[in-house]
């Protein structure tokens, strides 16, 4: 080695380990041995830092029997923490959003976006999560998964059988209502119901009947848990068949009903009289274990990998090798994010089930596990101290980055390529309730 590339690569180095050291990150190396195949194995280098005031980021590069592993984690205590919990969607439920245009939209409605993982899983035809939503105390989404959490106002995390009693009364006949924002593809003999947050249009594919309603004044804060909705027929639209979507339109305070022509409630709905009055009602199902009409937030759960210490049945059987995003709850409440990257042979090549609970259960001492939608969506964001928004890490991102306000490109050109539908993110805010503007 010449004198001069000797110099060079100990300029490289003391600049590398300058930064470190002016970031205030801890580092670990440990020498290479055979990998250890309990959660994310051997660890070679770490960092962690706060990111905010309560709020604690750490990275982990390891290696374990799959391989190397990529691995980030944010915890934080929900109570204590001055954060506002938001499910995101871009601001309609149909198609998909990558992280960087949901922060975009976030921040564009004055919010600080401080951390953000991404959620439940979804159709990919069209970007409709599958789980149950409720954003600011409103449904957004039924669910057509088993269980949901949630966050209540006061920062308490419940979680429980995501199913509703929904019904709509026409006259003196109440019928049970399919779905709540899915479109109506999903089981044509059923009755849907869409609210504004659906689209601008229903977009349906098959034919059918869709009537629109005003909804009244009294529920101008949209559909809720527990509270009656009550409209007025508008019109009634018959649609056909039509691959690019049909453009029944649904504005501002509006709702419609649908259904299929096959279906039994077809002649019902394409024959109601001008100014028939409704009533929606949406019920809780899930006893005592979980009111969902007292959340704030809530969301859909891929799979529950660990219920208060306990693994479920079945868990340990799926060995399959993914990208990971979960979330864990401890004992004293408190929140652990994880982000694992995968698929990606010389860099991160993703986790089991078993790995997962191992790490977040007896390294982290999360009592409970919640798996949320992985492979190529598996993404976190957080904005990191002297940032102005949040950045992204996945597909070979080493660190987060602010990324321009006019390109979903960075670190090389990688660019989150998969839609994805429900992404939690945390605001700042003056309490933990709605966020009114930026902080």
């Amino acid at each position: 080695m010449t004198s001069a590339t000797k110099k060079m690569f100990c300029a490289i180095l003391c600049a590398i380990m300058a930064a470190a050291l002016a970031l205030g990150l801890f580092t670990m190396f440990l020498p290479i041995n055979a990998a250890n195949s309990v959660g994310l194995g051997d660890v070679r280098f770490s960092w962690e830092r706060t990111i905010a005031n309560g709020v604690t980021l750490e990275h982990v590069m390891s290696d374990n029997d799959n391989g190397e592993q990529k691995t980030y984690t944010i915890a934080f205590d929900p109570k204590e923490a001055n954060l506002e919990p938001v499910i995101a969607n871009g601001g309609n439920v149909m198609y998909g959003s990558t992280m960087s245009s949901l922060v975009e939209y976030e921040e564009s409605n004055g919010r600080h976006v401080v951390f953000g993982v991404n959620g439940d899983a979804y159709d990919t035809s069209n970007g409709v999560t599958n789980g149950l939503t409720i954003t600011e105390g409103r449904l957004i989404n039924s669910s057509s998964s088993q269980y949901a959490f949630g966050i209540t106002p006061d920062g308490e995390i419940v979680y429980g059988d995501a199913s509703l009693d929904m019904s709509v009364t026409i006259g003196e006949q109440t019928y049970p209502i399919t779905q709540v924002n899915k479109e109506r593809k999903v089981d044509k003999s059923g009755l849907y119901l869409l609210t504004e947050d659906f689209n601008s249009t229903t977009k349906s594919t098959q034919a059918g009947a869709e009537v629109v309603f005003t909804v009244a004044q009294e529920n101008a804060e949209g559909l809720k848990i527990g509270v009656p909705l009550k409209a007025t027929l508008k019109s009634v639209e018959i649609v056909g068949e039509n691959l690019d979507g049909n453009l029944t339109r649904i504005g501002d305070g509006e709702v419609v009903l649908a259904a299929h022509a096959e279906s039994e409630y077809y002649d019902i709905l394409s024959t109601l009289p001008e100014g028939t009055e409704i009533t929606v009602n949406v019920n809780d199902r899930a006893g005592d274990i979980v009111d969902w009409s007292t959340v704030q937030s809530a969301m859909g759960i891929f799979h529950l990998l660990l219920d208060n210490g306990e693994v479920p049945a079945g868990i340990y059987e799926t060995t399959d090798v993914h990208p990971r995003t979960a979330m864990g709850l401890k004992s004293d409440g408190s929140i652990v994010l994880m982000q694992t990257d995968g698929r990606q042979a010389g860099w991160s090549n993703g986790l089991t089930f078993r790995q997962m609970i191992e790490y977040m259960r007896d390294e982290l001492g999360c009592v409970t596990i919640f798996n949320f939608d992985g492979g190529g969506s598996s993404t976190i964001s957080a904005t990191l101290p002297g940032d102005e928004k949040a950045g992204t890490s996945q597909y070979k991102r080493t660190a987060f980055y602010r990324k321009s306000r006019k390109t979903a490109s960075a670190g090389g050109g990688n660019v989150a390529r998969i839609p994805r539908y429900r992404t939690r993110l945390w605001h700042e805010n003056h309490a933990f309730g709605r966020c009114e503007a930026a902080v």
